[in-house]
């Protein structure tokens, strides 16, 4: 039976305070992981292996494409209200008999579902046993599989979100790319029959004119950014120019901390068979929100109790998502190809 190198209380604690895993455990202490058998500590959870940790932290794509992931509401609550506010003045000439014009602030509110899913971890006795001859434990692997399967399924809810309200909630969960508060789609000009360097690097520099522009200051050339384009156009980055220099080498030269992700949820985005590629644009320190937009999350991976039975284990795994919550909608611009 290999050993499982488990992580500490203090260690454990942090996570739980970012939401990451939120332990239900009903001795409330954290045991040492043994071989895998059917007595298991309940809340095996607390039993969890840097690998394990790994999997649900990981970045995806959507990491990329929307953004840092950020605890917005409590496991309990249906729906996740998200406060913006835009501070508001005005000067004029100094005066010893005027009054100077108050200053005033602008609040806004963003509203998101909240989407609770879970996945079962199940350990037979005999099954137990029989692997770990095979210096594999069923419950480590499991539970990773758990752990997995969440993990995708919120990566699905970043970009998709959900065809309907969940059940409870008074609003939508929106993906990235069903999100009604991102600028409009522009069609892009390069097409599979005519893309040459000259198309595919004014496509993108028209998706960065466009944020520059509209970011009114708040953005430049230096700015983080971050360039997913659907994996099935990926070959168009590497075009080149009449001096033998890519389009990646040159966009990269122009705005130096512009990261490329290639991302197969793209293909086909627009309309069900149209391919797209999206630009955001990050400023640090703007209106009081750090970021272009998010992925919010009440629980990672929340597990209960284990139910201990006469032959088996069982105990559930759960996350809770609202989705992809944009902040500044003008910060990021959208394209797609006709063909």
């Amino acid at each position: 039976m290999k050993n499982i190198e488990t992580i500490d209380r203090a260690t454990t604690a942090a996570l739980n305070e970012k939401g990451l895993f939120n332990i239900r455990t009903t001795d409330g202490g954290i045991s040492g992981v043994t071989a895998a058998n059917n007595v298991l500590p309940a809340g095996i959870l607390t039993n969890i292996s840097p690998d394990m940790v790994r999997v649900i932290t990981r970045k995806r794509t959507a990491d990329m494409v929307v953004g840092d992931r950020k605890k917005l509401l409590n496991w309990e609550q249906n729906d996740a209200l998200i406060p913006l506010l835009e501070q508001l003045g005005e000067t004029q000439p100094y005066s010893d008999y005027e009054s100077a014009p108050t200053t005033a602030i602008n609040p806004d509110f963003i509203y998101a579902g909240h989407y609770r899913f879970s996945s079962k971890v199940q350990v037979g006795d005999l099954e137990s046993r029989q692997l770990a001859l095979a210096r594999v434990s069923a419950q480590a692997e499991k539970t990773a599989a758990a752990l997995e399967t969440l993990a995708i399924e919120f990566n699905n809810i970043a970009f998709f979100g959900l065809p309907s309200q969940p059940d409870g909630a008074k609003y939508p969960v929106y993906g990235i790319l069903n999100n009604p508060s991102l600028p409009a789609y522009k069609a892009a000009t390069s097409t599979t029959a005519a893309a040459t360097f000259d198309t595919v690097y004014a496509d993108i520099q028209s998706m960065i004119t466009d944020v520059l522009v509209s970011a009114r200051g708040h953005a430049d050339p230096s700015s983080r950014m971050y360039l997913a384009i659907a994996n099935s156009r990926a070959a168009w980055l590497g075009l080149v120019n009449q001096y033998g220099k890519s389009v990646k080498e040159v966009v990269k030269e122009n705005y130096p901390n512009l990261e490329w992700i290639l991302s197969p949820e793209f293909v086909g985005a627009y309309t069900g068979d149209l391919d797209v590629m999206y630009l955001r644009v990050e400023s640090d320190g703007l209106a009081n929100v750090k970021d272009s937009a998010v992925l919010g999350f009440s629980e990672l991976a929340l597990s209960s109790a284990t139910e201990v039975y006469a032959n088996h284990t069982e105990q559930v795994v759960s996350s809770g998502s609202v989705g992809a919550i944009v902040y500044r909608p003008y910060m990021f611009a959208r394209r797609y190809f006709t063909a």
